[in-house]
């Protein structure tokens, strides 16, 4: 009866430890899962970053550039009303 009690035991403690290497086994496999798809999520933030620093520095060339393009229109827009005047 002692032998039958002791090789259920170890029965049950094999069944345990196979189920808890299984369990493991798909946490670790979970785990490699979500590495992945976070150096995924930190190449596209890396990539999307990046876009829009290039996009911020375009957009100040372009409030440059129009700036400048309104200084030249005021200025002549004085000069014709100066030419206007005079004449």
């Amino acid at each position: 009866l002692i032998m039958q009690k002791e090789k259920e035991l170890h029965e049950i403690n094999e069944y345990r430890l196979q189920t808890l290497e299984g369990l493991l086994a798909d946490k670790e496999r979970e785990i490699s899962e979500h590495r992945s798809r976070l150096t995924k999520l930190k190449d596209d933030f890396t990539y999307n970053l990046k876009l829009l620093e290039e996009r911020d520095a375009e957009l100040e060339r372009y409030d440059a550039t129009f700036a400048s393009l309104k200084t030249v229109i005021r200025e002549r827009d004085v000069e014709l009303s100066e030419l206007k005047i005079s004449a």
